[in-house]
């Protein structure tokens, strides 16, 4: 209501909200999972994802610049999956086919990003024999976790935002790992970055432009704040935000996007099949996850109150 948006904006909790539609196809079973809670649900493994089609990019408005997402997703990612070629001998008519799998992600300094192949693990041993033969290979990121969040999107056959970094890569260290196997650290030197919107707009983005992004000071701790915030408030906050600040009233949504100037949600509509995503901006930005928790906190108590006030009158 418009009460309730010039409430918002004097209290400095969210200045603005927009949403984008998009029709997904939505069958009778395919419709979004509830319950972060449930075991089996959060015990799933995530699964894998292929590049989508082209599309136009994303409105830059719905938050960051495009650069400074994909960085952020580079930063905070733990595990990627990496594919590499798989090349098949030359009696085999020059075939090859590509080998893909979960590798841990190890701390690096800017964009060059180093990944783990364990001796004990047959997928990371044929990574490892596929780049002694050609050493060009890709990573996916920003698909993997909170995994409560990932089978929400297969559910109705999307993916959150992720980002696909290409280039060689190469050997630069081995190190021994707890049960006495070695482990071969490789480095990919990226020669182009996709970042893939929740919706499959694409953006080609150069090193050039990544190495320039800001990165978020929520960066590291998205993945988990993500998991934290949907436990404590996709049943019923989030719904209830999209109908006291958009007016719009939802049925399910969840917090797929969190960043210092505000959050994406992901959410349908009440009685309809039809999902979208719903940015609110705050008027001050969080330094750290405590001054976020604090903003949506806020929001949930305001938006709470609103609903009180309008039953009054």
């Amino acid at each position: 209501s418009k009460t309730m948006r010039n409430r918002v904006a004097v209290r400095g909790l969210a200045g603005a909200a927009v949403c984008n539609g998009f029709r997904l196809s939505f069958t009778k079973s395919g419709g979004l999972r509830r319950g972060f809670s449930q075991p089996s649900f959060w015990d799933a493994p995530p699964p894998g994802v292929a590049p989508a089609a082209s599309t136009p990019q994303e409105d830059s408005s719905l938050g960051l610049p495009i650069p400074e997402r994909a960085h952020n997703l580079l930063v905070g990612a733990k595990l990627a999956q990496l594919s590499t070629f798989n090349v098949i001998p030359k009696d085999a008519y020059h075939m090859s086919s590509l080998d893909s799998s979960l590798v841990s992600l190890t701390p690096f300094i800017g964009l060059g990003v180093t990944f783990r192949l364990s001796q004990s693990s047959e997928d990371d041993f044929k990574h490892y024999r596929n780049l002694r033969d050609t050493p060009m290979c890709s990573l996916m990121m920003g698909h993997t976790h909170p995994r409560p969040l990932i089978r929400m999107f297969q559910s109705v056959k999307h993916m959150p935002p992720r980002l696909l970094v290409t280039g060689p890569a190469e050997e630069v260290t081995t190190e021994v790992a707890g049960d006495g196997d070695t482990d071969k650290i490789f480095r990919i030197d990226p020669r182009g970055f996709k970042y893939v919107d929740v919706f499959d707009q694409q953006s080609l983005l150069t090193p050039e432009q990544m190495d320039g992004a800001v990165v978020d000071p929520l960066a590291l701790d998205q993945a988990d704040l993500l998991d934290e915030l949907n436990r404590k408030y996709a049943m019923g906050t989030f719904p209830l935000l999209c109908g006291s600040y958009i007016g719009v009233d939802v049925e399910e949504a969840y917090m797929y996007s969190v960043e210092r100037t505000g959050f994406m949600l992901f959410g349908r509509k009440t009685g309809g099949d039809t999902w979208y995503k719903y940015r609110f901006a705050f008027t001050q930005e969080a330094e750290d996850a405590e001054q976020l928790r604090h903003q949506v906190e806020s929001m949930r108590i305001e938006a709470e109150q609103s609903i009180l006030v309008s039953s009054d009158l």
